[in-house]
Parts: structure tokens; C-alpha cells; sequence
């Protein structure tokens, strides 16, 4: 548990973002309240649009500050401020906060980067056959691994990681990439297509506004002081360790072994298999006939 008394840098421009879609969304009631009361004139439909909106990335920004370590309290008093049409300043005083669970905030970040991980092992193995048989469901997947990774990266920013804490998050001079491969050395080919499918069809919409938000706050991958491993960056890391594997079985355990390891290394980004993450879960697919990965690739 961590207790703040002020708010960093980072907090700061997000509990201003949370001021300024506040008083966005109070500005946009008060129309409604002149047309109707004074006008007499119903709302157009433009403005629900607009209501609607700016009300979805305000729940999206405020989701996205408290997953990043800002005190609900903090949120709380500063968005009633901005509903109130009071003026933004860093100098007020801000109420009391209660504990963050800084370890658990850390823990849901780390699901994501192994959900990332997943992702980018099942499309290591099957994209160079999306992109020629399912180009629409591929890009719904190269959309999707780049929301969460923006998202996810954000967030590490908003919660200050350090180098060390970085490093293990990402698992840095780790054998991740090798266990991967290990695990998919024999997964049939049809498992592999049916959680990329999965993958693909994800809802990622809150991961993409939440980072659009944070984005628009300041925070981005472009501003990490820490850099992290790109989802292309984890694909060349396995297929460099299915390279390495199969030196080894060639050596130990024969060649059909090493057909299947040699599957993972075709064209694609890199992951496994964590359905549950911080904010989604994927729609289920029906599995394709029966392929095994080396007779199919």
C-alpha cells in the first residue's frame, strides 16, 4: 500500500484531463438546459451524439487514472470541481487520499503484458496465413495487440515504474520467449487459429479510449522515459529462441519435434494463452478440422 499526499507530474495532467472533461460535459447539460427551457426546442440529435461521447471518455479517463495509481478521492474532487464550471488549478488543495494498492496495480499490468505475450505467440505462428486467407480479422488483430500495448505502456507511466520494476514486468533478461516456444512445440495448428481468432475478436474499445485519453493527457509510449519491448520486438525474441530450440532438439530429440518449433517461426507479432485481462474478454470461436502446426505451415 502506498499513501500519497500530492500528486506527481503524470497524476497532475490526468486529474486536469478530468477537470477539463468535466467541464465539458457540464457545459454541454447547460445547452440542452437553454434549449429546452428557454427555446423550447428539443436537443438535435448531434448533441446526444456529442453528450454521449465526451461522457464514455470521461468514464474511460477516470477508469484509467485509478488503474494508474491517482486516489479515487482525488478523481472524485476534482471532477465535481470541473461539473461546478470552477477553473482549473494545480495550487488547490486536494482532500485527503486513502491507501493505493500500488502491488495490485502492478499485478493487473503484468496480466496484460502476459496477455500481450499470448497474443504475439499465437499470431507468430499463424499470421503469414491471415494476412493472405483472413485479411479483415487481421487487422482486427494488429489493431487490438496495439491498443492493449499502448494502453499497457501508458499506464506504466502514470504509475512512475522504476528500471527494476520495468524490468520485471517485461521480464528482461528472461527466458520467457524459450518457455513459449517450449509450450507451443506441440499445439496443433487448429488450437493455435481458434485463439487467434479469439485474439482478433477481443473487445478492446475501453483499452483504446483509455489510452486515447492518456494520450491526449500528455502520456504516451512516445513520452516513456523507460522504453518497452514493441509487440514486433517480442516476435524476433521468439523466433531467435525457436531458432536456438531447434539447435537443441536437432541434437536431442529429432527432427518431427523440430518441425513443430519451426512453426512459431513465420511472419507475425508475439503471446499465450490469458483470456481474462484488466478490461475485455474475447469472443469464443468454433475451432477449425484438425491440422496439426508442422503438416499445416
Amino acid at each position: 500500500m502506498v499513501e500519497m499526499s500530492t500528486p506527481t507530474p503524470n497524476q497532475a495532467r490526468v486529474l486536469k484531463a478530468v477537470h477539463h472533461a468535466a467541464a465539458r460535459t457540464a457545459r454541454l447539460l447547460d445547452a440542452r438546459k437553454i434549449h429546452w427551457e428557454h427555446l423550447g426546442l428539443i436537443p438535435p440529435a448531434s448533441w446526444y451524439e456529442s453528450f454521449h461521447g465526451h461522457r464514455r471518455l470521461r468514464a474511460e479517463l477516470e477508469r484509467v487514472a485509478a488503474a494508474g495509481g491517482v486516489p479515487q478521492e482525488w478523481i472524485d474532487h476534482i471532477r465535481e470541481r470541473g461539473s461546478q464550471g470552477r477553473y482549473w488549478s494545480r495550487n488547490f488543495n486536494l482532500p485527503p487520499a486513502g491507501l493505493v494498492d500500488r502491488e495490485q496495480l502492478l499485478s493487473d499490468v503484468n496480466l496484460d503484458i502476459r496477455q500481450l505475450r499470448d497474443m504475439a505467440a499465437v499470431n507468430a505462428i499463424y499470421a503469414h496465413r491471415a494476412k493472405q486467407f483472413e485479411p479483415a480479422t487481421a487487422a482486427m488483430f494488429d489493431r487490438n495487440i496495439q491498443s492493449i500495448w499502448h494502453r499497457t505502456v501508458a499506464i506504466t507511466q502514470l504509475l512512475e515504474v522504476t528500471a527494476a520494476e520495468a524490468a520485471q514486468l517485461w521480464s528482461i533478461d528472461m527466458p520467457w520467449a524459450a518457455d513459449i516456444v517450449a509450450r507451443l512445440a506441440g499445439t496443433e495448428l487448429d488450437v493455435v487459429r481458434t485463439r487467434w481468432r479469439e485474439y482478433a475478436h477481443f473487445d478492446t474499445e475501453s483499452y483504446a479510449l483509455q489510452a486515447a485519453t492518456l494520450e491526449t493527457a500528455g502520456i504516451s509510449a512516445r513520452t516513456a522515459h523507460i522504453v518497452a519491448p514493441t509487440p514486433r520486438h517480442m516476435v524476433e525474441q521468439i523466433r531467435a529462441a525457436a531458432i536456438t530450440t531447434v539447435e537443441v532438439l536437432n541434437q536431442a530429440r529429432g527432427a518431427e519435434i523440430t518441425a513443430a518449433v519451426d512453426a512459431v517461426l513465420p511472419e507475425g507479432p508475439s503471446g499465450g494463452y490469458y483470456a481474462e485481462t484488466a478490461a475485455g474478454r474475447g469472443d469464443q470461436q468454433t475451432a477449425q478440422p484438425h491440422h496439426d502446426i508442422a503438416s499445416s505451415l
